[in-house]
């Protein structure tokens, strides 16, 4: 199901944001060129879902939702990166 206009602005709202000013973008399309980038960004990137992370500039295609593997990437990465 898509997000609708009222769902974003609850999000918005949620967060903080100014819910005016977020409809105002949403109507003026003030940030759709950013949104495009960014998608074409993540299809050159191989990102088929959210969230996806990369740990210097790598994919990490490891269960992010569990902390201790998460951890472990993040050292991998910080232990290639110190190698490297």
């Amino acid at each position: 199901m898509r997000p609708t206009k009222t769902t974003y602005l609850g999000y918005a709202e949620a967060v903080g944001a100014d819910p005016r000013t977020v409809a105002d973008d949403l109507a003026s399309g003030a940030m759709l060129h950013r949104v495009r980038r960014d998608v074409q960004s993540g299809m050159r990137s191989a990102v088929d879902a959210t969230p996806t992370f990369f740990m210097n500039r790598r994919r990490f295609d490891g269960i992010w939702d569990d902390p201790a593997v998460f951890a472990e990437g993040i050292r991998a990465a910080a232990h290639a990166r110190a190698d490297g």
